[in-house]
């Protein structure tokens, strides 16, 4: 079994952390993330944070089209704001540069943001949920901050027989 590349913290819920190892994923570990991200979905309103500072989630044509078929297969859940916001949480500043443009060009169903660190993320996901009038204790919020704040494990690569 592949060790997995993506991880989901959901201790600080409604507020979600995925975090991202390496730069290299198993069809198997993108079907994983996939599937949690609309199992969160299900589960109620709240803000995803992808933590990409540690890797990436992989930029091949057909990654990228795997993407756009989750969006279209959870166009519905979107539009009902069970996720009320998707932050990417980039280093690069070239990369939030050019994920921002792709943003302008094909605005997402839900609000989407590119910030270049967890803390920002975290800040933004309280304000989008004290807006959407959904309460979040402020020791949640540190929570999530802590979480973050964690060592990066190393980079991995994906098991190639996945």
């Amino acid at each position: 079994m592949a060790e997995r590349t993506i991880e989901h913290q959901l201790q600080c819920w409604p507020i979600v952390i995925s975090t991202i190892y390496g730069q290299d994923h198993s069809e198997q570990a993108l079907k994983d993330a996939y599937d949690a991200w609309t199992s969160f979905m299900h589960r109620g309103p709240h803000v995803l944070i992808i933590d990409m500072t540690a890797g990436n989630a992989g930029a091949t044509a057909a990654q990228r089209a795997k993407v756009a078929e989750w969006l279209e297969a959870n166009d519905s859940l979107l539009k009902a704001k069970k996720q009320l916001a998707h932050i990417m949480v980039v280093n690069s500043a070239v990369v939030r540069g050019i994920i921002t443009a792709v943003f302008w060009v094909r605005p997402p169903v839900n609000p989407h943001h590119v910030v270049s660190t967890l803390d920002e993320a975290v800040d933004l996901a309280g304000a989008t949920l004290k807006q959407a009038g959904v309460l979040v204790p402020p020791e949640r919020i540190d929570q999530a901050r802590r979480l973050g704040a964690r060592p990066k494990r190393p980079a991995i690569k994906a098991a190639s027989n996945d």
